[in-house]
């Protein structure tokens, strides 16, 4: 019984994966709470709102911000400045 409810539910898993349409990837394009919250955790840990190109290369040469790569998991387009801090 256990084993035919565990085949059941990695069938219903499979079908609907497959449904899910190629070539849809997520997007980091927040919804308005997750920009909120972001906002919020950005000034909790007192970090600096960059707003001239000027500042953040002040903020690479210091190493506060690093370099950000594509990767296997992960691919940039039209990215001005690819930095992030290194936790990220």
């Amino acid at each position: 019984m256990i084993r035919s409810s565990i085949v059941l539910a990695g069938t219903i898993w499979v079908s609907l994966v497959a449904v899910v349409p190629q070539g849809l990837a997520q997007s980091l394009k927040g919804s308005q709470i997750s920009l909120e919250r972001q906002n919020f955790q950005a000034k909790r840990h007192d970090f600096t709102y960059l707003r001239e190109s000027a500042q953040l290369r002040r903020f690479v040469e210091a190493g506060i911000l690093v370099p950000v790569e594509a990767g296997e998991s992960h691919v940039l387009g039209d990215v001005s400045f690819p930095y992030a801090r290194p936790e990220v």
